[in-house]
């Protein structure tokens, strides 16, 4: 077999096709946590395939408060009304007092899905974030 660079062609795409491997994982693992539901909004901002996260607007915080709205809304809405920052245990809590989930869904299942939306929206740059010891807490940008 000659070397003619498509050994290397070849392992560019492999190492591409286990990024997207990668983030289709982390696409697959959110829609889970949060019931299946993700607007194209929120699914856009996972997949930011080229890496350009600054493409992404800051989040905005809905005027009201609405059981219909997006996981991600709810959160913005959350953060506005606690001041514009807050802990990822605290909006949870928040949350699970205006949304509360069935009979099934534990409290520690919600922190740990407001969690990671949280870190997904601070990845994104559509939050910030500040670091506390080994919290984060979550700032709505205006």
């Amino acid at each position: 077999m000659t070397n003619d660079g498509s050994q290397k062609d070849l392992s560019i795409y492999y190492a591409e096709e286990k990024a997207l491997v990668a983030k289709l994982k982390a696409v697959r693992q959110y829609i889970t946590a949060f019931g299946g539901v993700v607007s194209n909004q929120e699914l856009q901002s996972l997949l930011d395939l080229e890496g350009e996260s600054s493409k992404i607007p800051p989040l905005t915080a809905p005027i009201a408060f609405e059981k219909s709205l997006p996981q991600i809304s709810k959160i913005a809405y959350i953060l506005k009304i606690l001041g514009g920052s807050a802990y990822a245990n605290e909006i949870a809590e928040k949350l699970y007092e205006l949304d509360p989930p069935p009979a099934n869904v534990s409290k520690e299942n919600i922190k740990r899905n407001v969690s990671l939306l949280c870190s997904y929206l601070f990845r994104d740059g559509r939050i910030k974030a500040q670091k506390d010891g080994n919290k984060h807490k979550y700032i709505l940008v205006i």
